[in-house]
């Protein structure tokens, strides 16, 4: 996402994955991005920005639980020109059809589960989204979703790979 450093970091971010894959000739429908916490909020961002299919692990679209309870552990008060909040309103509510596939990896039992459900389901474009709700119980925080999905996140990384498409709308997973 862009920061006060480089407003125009997010979009070099989305050209150099164009580069890269264009360079090795996979197009633009043919690139899934992954990554989970924070790497989760950069591959939901660029997911729908850039275009390319996703599989995202319990994003971080608000930073208010980091800045309330941890007093900014992640050092984002005065980081960035836009809240993540403002960002992912912007982005997610665009009234358009999305073409790629994007699928969230979540858990209610972790911290971002409100802002997920609060930020991204309830948004126009998050409407199109496939959702997978571990309920494992070694899930106890936020970064505990990554290390308890793996297996789902991988299913769904070879699905986007072979193009295979999960139309659910949300689905419970252990």
């Amino acid at each position: 996402m862009n920061n006060n450093s480089d407003k125009e970091f997010a979009d070099r971010v989305t050209a150099l994955i164009n580069e890269v894959s264009s360079g090795l000739g996979v197009k633009a429908d043919r690139v899934t991005v992954y990554g989970a916490s924070k790497g989760g909020t950069g591959a939901l961002y660029h997911g729908v920005t850039g275009g390319f299919n996703a599989v995202v692990v319990d994003p971080i679209v608000s930073d208010e639980y980091y800045e309330k309870v941890y007093a900014d552990s992640h050092f984002t008060i005065g980081t960035f020109p836009e809240s993540k909040q403002q960002v992912f309103a912007r982005v997610l509510n665009t009234g358009r059809q999305l073409k790629q596939k994007i699928s969230i990896i979540y858990s209610s039992r972790s911290p971002q589960y409100e802002y997920i459900t609060k930020i991204v389901k309830s948004s126009e474009l998050g409407r199109q989204f496939s959702y997978f709700n571990s309920t494992n119980t070694l899930i106890n925080d936020h970064p505990d979703v990554g290390a308890q999905t793996v297996n789902v996140a991988v299913m769904l990384i070879n699905m986007s790979l072979y193009q295979l498409r999960s139309d659910c709308c949300s689905v419970d997973v252990v």
